[in-house]
């Protein structure tokens, strides 16, 4: 195995020591390499291919990183949660205990799953989970103080921090059809849920070979409560619903977005030190995640 560790990653509650010493017991040779600032992620994994697998250990910045940088090699790759939210496990159904993460490496079940990439001011930027131009960005620039003490709830706290959000005329390009619209966010989404297994919106699938486009109106994130509430609603199976109201949905392989004012951007929960325009598209059947057996029925119905 070969483990690609990220120390500076925090907040995890399932010890990556005790995990690695199942496998040991178990006869798998393991390597650990540190990611660090001077580091490329792709110069921790040339040689990838000569493994069982790798095993991301970080938040989802790092797994996403790691992902990336697998796109093209058959090697599958745990999403082992050591960061804050650990969104790209929970979507995967990984239960945060060190003998549950390691039956599933023992039992080898894999999903491929989609990717996508951000394309902006002449640079690419990968991401697994979810990116987003406007609230969710101005969401992970408020929660970074708050995380050492708050944990994933700094996210919620991030949101709620200014009760005034900026709502912008929207140009989307979707698979190069123009959408014009309004909004206080644009979700691009390869995985459907969020934080304490709230779905953004339903029918997301991320080996479906495209990216959902979520356009939130209104201008105040006390706007988006109905919306998280009707989520929640539906997570705990007491009814179904097409879509939270105020909410558009899209789907697309390729999508350009355009907004005025301009809004800033993250990834993955990396906030960019910039704002749209945008273009993203998705990389169809990207890479292959260890996953748990009910996990792959899960989705398969």
């Amino acid at each position: 195995m070969l483990v690609i560790r990220n120390p500076r990653s925090g907040q995890g509650m399932t010890p990556l020591d005790g995990f690695l010493h199942l496998l040991h017991e178990e006869d798998f040779g393991i390597t650990v390499r540190y990611l660090h600032r001077n580091l490329r992620v792709q110069d921790l994994l040339y040689d990838a291919s000569k493994y069982h697998a790798v095993i991301a250990a970080g938040g989802d910045g790092t797994v996403s990183s790691v992902a990336h940088a697998l796109i093209g090699l058959d090697t599958p790759l745990l999403a082992y949660p050591a960061g804050t939210a650990n969104l790209i496990a929970q979507n995967l159904g990984l239960v945060p205990s060190v003998q549950s993460l390691a039956q599933v490496v023992m039992d080898g079940e894999t999903l491929t799953i989609d990717l996508a990439e951000i394309h902006m001011q002449d640079q690419t930027f990968g991401f697994t989970m979810v990116a987003g131009a406007g609230l969710d960005a101005d969401m992970i620039r408020e929660s970074e103080a708050l995380k050492p003490n708050f944990g994933a709830l700094a996210y919620f706290m991030g949101v709620f921090k200014n009760l005034r959000a900026t709502e912008a005329d929207l140009l989307l390009e979707l698979d190069g059809v123009a959408v014009r619209t309004r909004g206080m966010s644009v979700l691009l989404a390869n995985f459907g849920m969020v934080n304490f297994g709230i779905p953004i919106a339903p029918g997301i699938d991320p080996s479906d070979g495209l990216l959902s486009v979520v356009v939130v109106k209104g201008n105040t994130p006390l706007a988006i409560v109905p919306k998280l509430m009707d989520s929640f609603v539906s997570r705990m199976g007491l009814k179904t619903i097409p879509a939270p109201e105020g909410v558009e949905i899209y789907t697309c392989k390729t999508v350009r977005i355009q907004s005025d004012p301009p809004l800033p951007v993250q990834y993955d929960g990396e906030l960019l030190d910039a704002s749209t325009p945008l273009t993203a598209r998705v990389i169809p059947h990207a890479v292959r995640f260890l996953v748990p057996a009910r996990t792959l029925v899960r989705l398969n119905t």
